[in-house]
């Protein structure tokens, strides 16, 4: 994936990447929606050529497609992943568990998905692992962060996808807030790029905070951008299975205030209920904010580094 498109529709930014690797990569020139039949064949095509040792499918297209056509190509092993917290209504719920029973291994992404796939989706026990995301090892390099925002506005930061289940319209309004009503000298840094890029430049100005808020659109070098900023707020909404946004930021000791959507917990939650907080509520979210915001610079950076040692 390119961060917004499924990599069987077309060529995304890490083609290029895992080409420069060396690594072979077939890029099928099909939709990855489930409705497509077209989809499957094409794949079955691909992998008979191919003959794979394994096949590993990953999010909901791709599981449903990939096990499809891995047992229609005779593929040895299959394994899929689920890395978010699926909505499937019962005819899809009743599809998934039929497939999890040709395949060697369901990997959910954290306890969270795993609990779900048990007990909405059938899947059978002996096939369920799970394996929670972790930050690459760039991120773990030393922290080089200036601590002190004295004489400047406190930079807040987030990063993903801006589709709905990020919930940055919620945050936008949480951000107004902040700054007009509890008269915080903050900015707030967004980096990604998705389908609402439109929606919320135009909130944004709506909002009156043009001169706060910054869209970086796609960027590549998170943990940079990680150090540079005071705080990371993330508050994504129900479908997070374990965030690799959340994790990267922790990573590098970077204070955060995170939702307590379903697989958050598991990654954030020791750091304590003040700092992991309901998707959905406002209030909590702007007292966190100003909190952080206006905290001692030694109590904010051990907030960080008890996120980087988790």
């Amino acid at each position: 994936r390119d961060g917004a498109e499924p990599a069987a529709a077309e060529d995304g930014r890490a083609a290029a990447r895992v080409r420069a690797a060396g690594v072979a990569l077939h890029v099928l020139d099909v939709s990855p929606s489930i409705r497509e039949p077209r989809t499957t064949l094409a794949l079955t095509r691909t992998l008979r050529r191919l003959r794979p040792h394994i096949l590993h499918a990953s999010a909901g297209e791709g599981m449903f497609h990939g096990a499809l056509a891995g047992n229609l190509a005779a593929v040895p092993r299959i394994i899929l992943e689920e890395v978010g917290m699926p909505g499937r209504g019962r005819a899809g719920r009743l599809t998934f568990a039929a497939l999890y029973r040709t395949v060697d291994a369901v990997v959910s992404v954290s306890g969270a998905v795993q609990d779900l796939l048990l007990r909405t989706e059938w899947l059978p026990p002996d096939r369920a692992r799970m394996i929670h995301n972790c930050a690459q090892p760039m991120f773990f390099a030393p922290v080089r962060r200036t601590w002190s925002v004295e004489g400047r506005p406190f930079r807040f930061f987030t990063a993903g996808r801006l589709v709905p289940q990020k919930n940055l319209a919620f945050l936008l309004n949480v951000f107004a807030e902040l700054v007009t009503k509890e008269g915080v000298d903050a900015e707030l840094i967004i980096a990604g790029d998705g389908p609402l890029a439109a929606e919320l430049g135009e909130k944004v100005r709506s909002l009156g905070l043009d001169q706060r808020v910054h869209f970086l659109g796609f960027r590549s070098d998170i943990p940079a951008l990680l150090d540079e900023h005071d705080a990371f707020v993330f508050p994504a909404g129900y479908g997070e299975g374990c965030s690799n946004a959340l994790v990267e930021a922790m990573a590098r000791a970077t204070p955060l205030i995170s939702s307590s959507s379903p697989g958050n917990p598991e990654v954030a939650g020791e750091l304590g209920d003040e700092w992991v907080l309901s998707h959905t509520d406002g209030p909590a979210w702007t007292r966190a904010m100003a909190r952080l915001a206006t905290m001692d610079p030694v109590a904010r950076q051990a907030h960080g580094i008890a996120g980087r040692a988790i």
